[in-house]
């Protein structure tokens, strides 16, 4: 059994001087710490940024992975973000960058209060601390459910809410995609608000963070090798369903039925027909479901899955190999998961898809498979709602 440590860099605690020390340095460098995203970020439209003033409580709609630092160099705000636990892992580079920010990590799946406590240290200290409700990236701009706990994390820290829109972002790069392409984003701020007893907390946020893709603000998009990554989202083909979809330039290719597709900027197909992600992702499930018995999903996976436990200090890889979905159980050889036993799941960084049962947490690492259908699977198997793509 294959033990990888998962510690993490330890991030500056929180304090007054701290959050001083962060605001003198954005005021200073932030100008010149942008420069190197203006290859891939054309320009960032701020308004509202009279209401970004710690401490408060500030919540954003996810839109793509350089969110916190789109906001944060370009606002000048030093903002405390609450991060999934495995970006702050020491063998990661981007968790230096983390960690001397002041990021908050924490285990998804899990009433972590050891970070909501820094939270409320850190607004304490003045900052802005922030959080993502959503939890995960949308696939093509699609708004995704609110995490749990949403109304008890805004209760506890007793702050001002500021609720954040980002339009665009999904077309910076979505949450698939191997590189950003090059593009404006537009930040939207609303004013501080509190939220009266008994009023519904998740309903409230969900309406102000939510960017419809068809409506949202938008701008002239450029890049290359725009298909990269896509393969490994959609693993088959919409057409004829065949796997492994070549994604290797501006095209997805189907060597089943050799059918191609254009990846536009607006991440949109154009093949035999035209379709959006999510509709390519329909397809596909429609397509895999058809197959399936009386006895309920069934699905195998194309390249190795990793299975770690997660619940100590340690990643103890579990079992490798391809993984299948039948009959309720999860298998790789060695291994065995019953659906039954799982209370929650979830998708984490970078390729991990989360199970959490009473005993333990368990991470399945996919790195050649589609997130997106194995999340959808698991969650027709286990009976619950599973209309999203996500």
């Amino acid at each position: 059994m294959l033990q990888v440590s998962t510690a993490m860099r330890v991030p500056v605690p929180p304090s007054e001087d701290a959050v001083r020390h962060m605001q003198r340095t954005l005021a200073r460098w932030a100008p010149v710490l942008r420069l190197p995203f203006r290859r891939w970020l054309r320009g960032v439209e701020i308004d509202g940024l009279e209401h970004l003033r710690g401490p408060c409580l500030l919540m954003m709609n996810h839109g793509c992975p350089p969110d916190p630092l789109v906001v944060g160099l370009h606002t000048a705000v030093p903002i405390q973000w609450l991060v999934t636990a495995p970006a702050m892992q020491v063998r990661y580079a981007r968790s230096r960058m983390l960690a001397y920010w002041g990021q908050i990590p924490k285990h998804k799946l899990e009433p972590d209060t050891r970070a909501i406590r820094t939270m409320k240290a850190w607004a304490q200290a003045g900052a802005v601390v922030g959080v993502f409700p959503e939890g995960v990236f949308p696939w093509d701009g699609e708004a995704q459910p609110m995490m749990p706990g949403l109304t008890q994390l805004v209760r506890y820290l007793d702050l001002p809410v500021v609720t954040m829109r980002i339009h665009n972002a999904d077309r910076l790069q979505p949450a698939w995609a191997r590189h950003p392409r090059r593009t404006t984003v537009a930040l939207e701020i609303d004013p501080p608000r509190t939220f009266a007893r008994g009023e519904d907390i998740p309903t409230a946020i969900a309406s102000a963070l939510r960017v419809d893709p068809a409506t949202a603000r938008r701008w002239p998009v450029s890049g290359r090798r725009l298909a990269a990554g896509l393969g490994a989202l959609l693993a088959y083909c919409p057409t004829c369903g065949a796997p492994r979809l070549d994604d290797s330039g501006d095209r997805l290719s189907c060597s089943g039925c050799g059918t191609r597709w254009e990846v536009g900027t607006d991440n949109r197909l154009r093949g035999p027909e035209e379709l959006s992600i999510t509709e390519a992702l329909r397809r596909i499930r429609e397509r895999v479901a058809s197959d399936w018995g009386p006895s309920g999903p069934a699905l195998k996976s194309i390249g190795t899955v990793e299975v770690r436990d997660l619940t100590g200090d340690l990643e103890d890889t579990l079992a490798s190999g391809p993984l299948e979905l039948r009959d309720g159980v999860l298998r790789l050889p060695g291994w065995e998961l019953p659906l039954d036993d799982v209370l929650l799941t979830t998708r984490d960084w970078p390729d991990r898809i989360l199970l959490k049962t009473r005993r333990t947490r368990v991470g399945l690492d996919l790195p050649h498979d589609s997130r997106a259908l194995w999340t959808w699977a698991i969650a027709r198997a286990r009976g619950e709602p599973c209309e999203s793509a996500a």
